[in-house]
């Protein structure tokens, strides 16, 4: 391994050991809090759109559950949101996902190596053409970890839906597909398979609830910051000036020694001399 590539690796685990620590000061931050209080900063609340055969579940999803709110016909209507009429104003607001039968996907099992850990969505979208008939560009693709091996490797599932089948469910769903958080799909149970087939790019990006803390938190550093470095200064300024008096009262002692010894040598000088003339 080369000294580069040493370095980026420990600076990927110094990055990776934050994120952990960072997670659990959050972890244990949100334990003190209410439960409401707690679930609304969790931003885990999402409007689900199942669509399947003739129809679409308008589900609710937060850290309680899955409840579901409404079941519509499709097509939709094209241009307004029948969503922000059935629905309160903030439900209605909520990140919204589209979910699609899993059915219309193609899921291929792959082995990866594990510096493709960090950048796994990049690196399975070189794996498309090959692993799947689509062309990269008319699939949408997410991949999920299923596990790590003993030797590091990754056990990872390619997840590959055509780009037409998702323009489709657009148009049925016209002005309730709105801007959409995230496409997932769910097995014959029902249950979701975990991934984000939509490119980031096109993610619609909640509100993060913790904006509002990290500013204020970042405020309250930034102040603690400043007060230490007044702080410092003046501690520096008062040793100096201590240093400065400590140094004056040396000098005025040096002084006063050196007269009251020149007064000596003046005095025993003074005697010797009266002496000489005694005896002269």
């Amino acid at each position: 391994m080369s000294a580069q590539a040493a370095r980026v690796s420990a600076w990927t685990r110094a990055v990776h050991g934050w994120r952990g620590a960072l997670g659990w000061w959050r972890a244990g931050l949100m334990a003190w809090l209410p439960p409401r209080l707690r679930q609304a900063l969790a931003g885990g609340d999402r409007l689900l759109l199942q669509v399947d055969g003739d129809g679409v579940r308008v589900q609710a999803a937060t850290a309680g559950g899955v409840r579901e709110l409404a079941l519509l016909p499709l097509p939709l209507d094209g241009e307004s949101d029948p969503l922000a009429r059935l629905l309160r104003e903030d439900v209605a607001e909520w990140p919204r996902w589209l979910l699609l039968p899993a059915r219309l996907g193609l899921r291929r099992p792959l082995l990866l190596p594990a510096a493709a850990r960090d950048r796994l969505r990049e690196v399975l979208a070189f794996e498309i053409e090959r692993q799947t008939p689509f062309a990269a560009s008319d699939a949408l693709h997410d991949g999920r970890l299923l596990q790590v091996q003993p030797d590091g490797r990754l056990q990872v599932e390619l997840v590959v839906l055509p780009r037409r089948d998702y323009q489709a469910a657009l148009a049925r769903l016209g002005g309730a597909a709105g801007s959409l958080a995230g496409l997932d799909l769910v097995d014959a149970a029902g249950t979701p398979l975990g991934v984000n087939l939509l490119p980031p790019a096109q993610r619609r990006r909640a509100r993060d609830p913790w904006r509002g803390w990290n500013l204020a938190l970042a405020g309250v550093a930034l102040l603690a910051l400043l007060f230490g470095m007044a702080q410092l200064l003046d501690n520096r300024r008062a040793a100096a000036a201590a240093l400065q008096a400590d140094m004056a009262r040396r000098e005025a002692q040096a002084h006063a020694v050196a007269a009251q010894r020149q007064h000596l040598l003046d005095a025993v000088e003074g005697g010797a001399w009266l002496r000489a003339q005694r005896n002269g």
